[in-house]
């Protein structure tokens, strides 16, 4: 958090938050009370980009480049590992923004392959990384699901024995 002195009795704040799905960046104003809780509200909050591109390896006439799924999107990604993206020419992979832009062009790192952007599944896995959604469960959510006793029946129907027609595969 970095804060401007303006005056003795005001302060100019601006604040990061990471904490949520959508980085987020506050500017607010605060002033000097007696008492102890001061809350004043933000004055202006803004997007910051997002952490991760999920996108399609290209190859331009300036090298190798990042071409994201998200249609509002508009920024042209460098990729900078061209040997790496070579090898990955027109899949669908996951790239991490890196800190300094080349001619004005904002550079991205492969972090992980998803596979060909043409297989049905690709939708769910676009919206899971660039969503930053979990896709495993924390260590003290399986000790505690381990530690469970099955649930008695009495009072229930069993419906496992009965043929059912559902929508989704065996897998599901």
């Amino acid at each position: 958090m970095k804060v401007k002195n303006k005056e003795k009795s005001t302060r100019k704040i601006r604040a990061d938050f990471r904490n949520g799905k959508k980085p987020k960046r506050s500017f607010g104003q605060l002033s000097k009370k007696p008492v102890e809780k001061v809350e004043e509200p933000a004055v202006k909050s803004t997007r910051l980009a997002p952490v991760r591109i999920v996108g399609v390896v290209t190859k331009t006439k300036f090298g190798w480049s990042l071409e994201t799924t998200n249609r509002k999107d508009k920024t042209t990604y460098i990729l900078r590992n061209p040997d790496k993206a070579k090898s990955m020419a027109g899949e669908l992979v996951a790239a991490k923004l890196l800190p300094n832009t080349k001619a004005g062009k904002q550079e991205v790192e492969i972090v992980g392959s998803l596979g060909s952007p043409d297989d049905p599944k690709m939708v769910s896995l676009i919206a899971i990384q660039a969503n930053d959604i979990p896709v495993e469960f924390p260590q003290d959510a399986i000790d505690e699901a381990e530690a469970a006793k099955p649930v008695a029946l009495t009072g229930r129907t069993d419906l496992r024995d009965i043929p059912l027609v559902t929508i989704d595969g065996e897998d599901a």
